[in-house]
């Protein structure tokens, strides 16, 4: 269910919930969706470990 997509979102909707705290929109939008992406990553790779790759 975690992938990268839902990172970037949970993480760009911490970045504006803080940029509109903070005064400060556009730098915490990137940062919550940089951080998205980091965690979707890890998250992807934690649940594909111990699973036979796909087929193409």
């Amino acid at each position: 269910m975690w992938n990268a997509g839902v990172g970037v979102a949970v993480g760009a909707g911490v970045g504006v919930a803080l940029g509109a705290a903070l005064g400060n929109m556009p730098l915490w939008l990137a940062i919550g969706a940089g951080a998205g992406v980091v965690a979707g990553a890890i998250g992807a790779m934690w649940s594909q470990r111990g699973k036979p790759p796909r087929d193409r």
